[in-house]
C-alpha cells in the first residue's frame, strides 16, 4: 500500500515539490490488524521500533515512518470495511443470530475508553464517520430535542435502589477536567454482538442511553436492558410525556424493561418483582449483561486510545467493534449450539427443581396443617371445658358469712 510524502521546498524563486512514495506490504497491514486486535493496548510505536531493529540486524536502513505507517494502517483497516459493506454486501453491525427481529439489547458504558484532552495526534478526518460510533453532531441534535422539554438538572449525584448506588444513574453529568472524551457506551444483543457506540464527552446520562434505546426502537427490539432500568424507564415517560410526540412515545410503550439479571440482585425486592428479567414471559434465558462481556475485551484498548487524536481514536474503536462482531460471527454456530444444548439441560434442571420445590411446599403445607388442627383441638378442648369451670364458679358461695362467724368465736374468746 503506497503512502505519499511530500516535501516542499522554494529553489531559486521556483516552487517544486519532491514525492516520495513509501510501499507497506499488505501482509504487514494485516498482521499488525490482528496483533492490535489480539492483544488489545499493543503500542504502534513499539511495533515499528521492532520492525525498525529487525531491518538494522538485517543490514537494512531503519527508514520506516511511524505516521506514515499509521495512515497506511487506518486506510487498509477501512479498505477492508468497505471491500465488506460495499463489495461484499455484508452488515457487520448486526446479528445473523438476532435476524429481522432482534429479542433484547443491552446498554452499558465503558469509562476506560477515556482520551486526554492534551492528545492531539494526526489532524485527519475520521474515515469510518458514522459507521458503528454515532457521529457527534448527530447525537449533539438529539440532545437538543430532548433539553428542549426536560432541562438538565445540573446535578451529577448517583441514583441509589435500596442500599446500591450506581454512578450510571443519573439524568445528567459533568464535565471532567482534563478529558475529551470520558468514555463510550455501547450496545450489544444477547449474542454479544455489538450494534452501536456513542462516545460521552462528559459522564454517562441517560440522554445517552435514550439515544441507544431510540436506536434500538428503529431495531425492533423488544426488551430494553440496563443496569437501572428502574430509574432510567421513568425519565424516558417523562421525556416522551412532555415532547408529546409519538416517536418518544414509542419508547415505552413498544419496548418492555429488562432489569439486568446480575446487577438485579443488589435493587430492591419490589424493583426486582416489577422490573426483573429472571420474570419477564418470553425473555428465555437473556441475561441482559452481554455488554459487560464486550467491556472485558474493549477495555483494553484504553491503554491507547486515550493518548490518540479524537478521528484516530473513533477509528480505531470502530475497527475494534468489527473484529469482535467478526470473531463472534465465526464463533456464532458453535456458540448457538452450546446455548441450545444449555436450555435443553436448564429445561430438565428447572422442571427437577419445580418438582422438590413443589414436594417441599406440600410438605410444608402438611406440616402447618397439622399444626392448625392441633392447635384447633386443643382449642376446642378448652371452649369445652368453660361450662363445667362456670358451673363450679356458680356454686361457689360467699366467705363473707364464714368471716363473721369466724370473727364471732375470736371475740368470744377475748
Amino acid at each position: 500500500m503506497p503512502t505519499k510524502r511530500i516535501t516542499s521546498c522554494l529553489a531559486g524563486g521556483q516552487h517544486w515539490q519532491k514525492i516520495a512514495l513509501t510501499f507497506f506490504s499488505s501482509e504487514l497491514l494485516q498482521m499488525w490488524r490482528h496483533l492490535k486486535h489480539q492483544a488489545p493496548g499493543t503500542s504502534e510505536r513499539k511495533f515499528v521500533e521492532t520492525l525498525s531493529e529487525i531491518s538494522k540486524t538485517s543490514n537494512r536502513c531503519a527508514t520506516i515512518d511511524r505516521k506514515l505507517f499509521g495512515l497506511a494502517s487506518r486506510q487498509y483497516d477501512h479498505l477492508l470495511y468497505l471491500l465488506n459493506t460495499e463489495i461484499n454486501g455484508r452488515e457487520l453491525f448486526k446479528c445473523l443470530a438476532c435476524g429481522t427481529c432482534p429479542l433484547a439489547i443491552h446498554v452499558d458504558g465503558n469509562m476506560k475508553l477515556y482520551r486526554w484532552l492534551s492528545a492531539l495526534g494526526v489532524d485527519v478526518p475520521s474515515l469510518f464517520a458514522d459507521a458503528g460510533i454515532v457521529d457527534t453532531i448527530k447525537f449533539l441534535n438529539f440532545v437538543a430535542k430532548i433539553n428542549a422539554a426536560k432541562i438538565p438538572c445540573g446535578s451529577s449525584s448517583k441514583d441509589s435502589c435500596g442500599s446500591a448506588k450506581y454512578k450510571a444513574g443519573k439524568e445528567d453529568s459533568s464535565h471532567k477536567k482534563a478529558l475529551a472524551e470520558t468514555g463510550i457506551v455501547f450496545c450489544s444483543c444477547r449474542h454479544g454482538v455489538l450494534w452501536r457506540a456513542v462516545d460521552m464527552d462528559k459522564g454517562e446520562s441517560y440522554r445517552h442511553i435514550l439515544y441507544l434505546h431510540d436506536f434500538a426502537l428503529q431495531q425492533k427490539f423488544n426488551f430494553f436492558c440496563y443496569d437501572v432500568v428502574c430509574k432510567y424507564w421513568p425519565f424516558a415517560k417523562d421525556v416522551g410525556r412532555k415532547l408529546e410526540t409519538e416517536d418518544f412515545q414509542k419508547h415505552t410503550k413498544e419496548m418492555i424493561p429488562f432489569l439486568s439479571r446480575f446487577h438485579g440482585k443488589t435493587h430492591t425486592m419490589f424493583c426486582q418483582l416489577l422490573y426483573g428479567g429472571h420474570w419477564m414471559t418470553g425473555a428465555a434465558s437473556t441475561t441482559g449483561e452481554t455488554t459487560e462481556q464486550t467491556n472485558s475485551k474493549m477495555s483494553r484498548y484504553g491503554s491507547t486510545t486515550k493518548h490518540m487524536s479524537n478521528p484516530n481514536r473513533r477509528d480505531h474503536l470502530t475497527d475494534a467493534m468489527i473484529y469482535w462482531n467478526q470473531g463472534k460471527e465465526c464463533g456464532m454456530a458453535k456458540q448457538l449450539a452450546k446455548f441450545y444444548n444449555a436450555a435443553l439441560d436448564d429445561s430438565v434442571r428447572y422442571d427437577k427443581e419445580f418438582e422438590k420445590q413443589k414436594q417441599t411446599w406440600l410438605e410444608e403445607t402438611k406440616r402447618q396443617l397439622h399444626e392448625a388442627r392441633e392447635k384447633l383441638s386443643k382449642a376446642q378442648q378448652a371452649m369445652d371445658e368453660i361450662p363445667y369451670k362456670l358451673k363450679k364458679l356458680l356454686q361457689i358461695k360467699s366467705p363473707a358469712k364464714k368471716l363473721r362467724d369466724f370473727a364471732v368465736v375470736q371475740s368470744n374468746k377475748l
